[in-house]
């Protein structure tokens, strides 16, 4: 029933999180610290009768406490979101609205295409490496030094 910190850290390690950093070339060893410590932290906040252990019910509290908070960030951005429409719109700009729309779904085309390229980029470097890499290494039989 029960977890223990060090469990607790040591499962958060195991999580793959570090692919994402290491596009950004973060070595492991730094990317495992910085897991470990927000881990021991996350542990802190959640472990709040500080026993050094997580109970089924601490995680339970834990959950729904980020879930309500998200909710409610969620919730302020959609009412500014509305009121700045509403305001748009008694002012006569309504149609704005539409064309950021519009502006963002060719934002989001164009950096799909580049993620696209770039996935195709990687794609046919990483084949050319292993091109390289598998090339057989030519015997001196093979070269003719007569000529």
């Amino acid at each position: 029933g029960e977890l223990s910190r060090e469990e607790f850290v040591d499962g958060m390690r195991r999580i793959d999180v570090y692919k994402d950093f290491r596009k950004e070339r973060v070595p492991d060893d730094v990317l495992r610290m910085i897991v470990s410590d927000l881990a021991e932290r996350l542990f802190h906040e959640v472990d709040v009768n500080q026993d050094g252990t997580l109970t089924p019910q601490e995680l339970q509290v834990a959950f729904k406490r980020r879930r309500d908070e998200a909710l409610k960030k969620q919730a302020q951005r959609q009412w500014v979101r509305r009121a700045a429409q509403s305001v748009a719109a008694q002012m006569g700009m309504g149609g704005l609205a539409k064309q950021r729309d519009s502006v963002r779904q060719e934002a989001e085309a164009v950096r799909k295409q580049a993620r696209t390229e770039g996935i195709q980029k990687e794609r046919r470097a990483q084949g050319e490496w292993q091109a390289e890499v598998e090339m057989p290494e030519p015997l001196d039989e093979d070269y003719d030094i007569d000529t």
